[in-house]
Formats: C-alpha cells, sequence, structure tokens
C-alpha cells in the first residue's frame, strides 16, 4: 500500500503534493503534541535534578511497566517466564531478521493496530524495521524532544531550526 501511495504522490501535481504533505504534517502534529505535552516536558525537567534514589524508583517502575507489557505481547508470553529476575535473565537476544518474521507479536494484547502509528527504520544497516507506536508513547518521546533538543537550547516549537 505504501509503494502505491508513493507513486501517486509523486505522479501528482505539485500544488496536490504540498496539500497532501500539509495534511499530513497536520495529522502528524496532532500526533505528537496534545494537552499532556506542556506537562510531560515539565516532568522530564525535573527529573534532570533528581538524585540517585529518585532515578532508581522511577527506573524500577518503569521497567515494571515494560515487563507487565512484554508479558502481555504474543512473543514474551510464549516464553512462560514467572518473575522479574527470571523474565529478564531469559529474555532471548533478538535479531532484526527475527523482528521482522514476526513483528505484529510484538505488539501488546490491548493494543488496536489501527490506532497505532507505523514507522519505519531507515534500514541503514540494510535491513529497515516496521516499528508500532501507540499514541502515549509517540507524545512521551516528542515532549522529551521537546525538553532536550529545544527547551536546553532556548529554541520553540514554532522557532525554525535544524539539526545537522
Amino acid at each position: 500500500m505504501t509503494i502505491l501511495i508513493t507513486k501517486i504522490f509523486y505522479s501528482c501535481p505539485d500544488i496536490i503534493n504540498c496539500i497532501a504533505a500539509s495534511y499530513k504534517g497536520l495529522q502528524l502534529n496532532k500526533l505528537r503534541y496534545g494537552k499532556e505535552t506542556a506537562d510531560l516536558i515539565r516532568q522530564a525537567e525535573e527529573r534532570e535534578y533528581w538524585n540517585n534514589d529518585q532515578w532508581n524508583d522511577w527506573k524500577n517502575s518503569q521497567l515494571d511497566k515494560i515487563i507487565k507489557s512484554a508479558r502481555n505481547t504474543p512473543y514474551y508470553n510464549s516464553l512462560k517466564l514467572t518473575i522479574k529476575d527470571d523474565f529478564l535473565s531469559n529474555i532471548p537476544i533478538l535479531t532484526k531478521k527475527e523482528i521482522k518474521k514476526q513483528y505484529e507479536n510484538f505488539i501488546v494484547n490491548d493494543r488496536n493496530k489501527k490506532k497505532m502509528y507505523h514507522e519505519y527504520t531507515s534500514g541503514s544497516t540494510g535491513t529497515p524495521l516496521s516499528l508500532w507506536f501507540d499514541q502515549e508513547t509517540v507524545r512521551i518521546w516528542y515532549a522529551m524532544s521537546e525538553r532536550r533538543w529545544r527547551n536546553w537550547y532556548g529554541v520553540s516549537k514554532e522557532d525554525k531550526w535544524a539539526i545537522f
């Protein structure tokens, strides 16, 4: 489907491409930023000043969330691991080939794939990957980007900027 859309896009007049690109940009902006963005940016800033105990507590709570999500995927659920330490020590090393072969088995069971954002890696090693993100994950990622890429340097979302 993506190849067909790409062919259609490049066969259209420039004005249609501009409209389509602007529409896609609006969709991406809506996906990436919401009413909770300012709070997510503030939380990221607060974490910059945490002590080791605060970081350890936060990392452990995040690890618990990751393990819970992993156990609710077809792939990791099939491993039948029971406790946190057992789970972490027995997770197999994954290859891109394995992920590509069964990427849908890495999507958490309670997620609706139709409501997820589909992204591809560039394939700089010759093997691009197909990745799926829920809106919460995308918004957290962009809030972190706002904090670390822009706010540290006094650049706002509205400013024009580039990364080299």
